[in-house]
């Protein structure tokens, strides 16, 4: 047979932080939640009455856009939240539910060949990398929704100088 005289081994890897959210926290959590899901619907409620009573067609072609703007805040906002919500009510018991079956696989065992302990190592690998995909998408649409409500803050600040200075 033949043999390696020289070679190199290049290891990449990438460490990504999981945390939850539980007890006290996570109620302080919810009251805020509930607080901004109530400014969004005063928000929409507003919206709602401007259109009603100027008609969407009448307004200019800014108005039209701060509507829409306060349409899309009034929805993303309340959807992240209550999604991010949902993700936090369970995420002590699944990181440790995921970490455990990662951390159970039987390595020393005679019992089951190595083919099945690498699949229920990959498959517990698997479940905590759709964790942190979920936890990624979250961060991303958490991140569009600080675009628009900044753009709509650059909006509202444009409509006096005085208004911009003080943001």
């Amino acid at each position: 047979g033949g043999h390696l005289d020289s070679g190199s081994v290049e290891a990449v890897y990438h460490v990504r932080h999981v945390s939850s959210v539980e007890g006290t926290e996570f109620m302080a959590y919810v009251v805020v939640v509930a607080f901004v899901v109530l400014i969004c619907c005063v928000i929409m409620f507003d919206t709602w009455r401007r259109i009603c009573s100027q008609g969407f067609s009448s307004l200019c072609m800014t108005a039209r856009f701060q509507l829409l703007l306060d349409i899309c805040i009034g929805l993303m906002v309340p959807v992240f939240y209550v999604l991010r919500t949902y993700q936090n009510a369970g995420s002590g018991e699944h990181v440790k539910g995921t970490l455990k079956h990662l951390m159970e696989v039987p390595w020393s065992s005679n019992s089951l060949s190595f083919e099945e302990k690498e699949d229920k190592f990959f498959h517990a690998l698997h479940d905590l990398e759709i964790s942190l995909v979920s936890e990624t998408f979250m961060h991303l649409f958490a991140f569009c929704v600080s675009w628009a409500v900044l753009l709509r803050i650059m909006q509202l600040t444009s409509a006096h100088p005085r208004i911009a200075v003080l943001i």
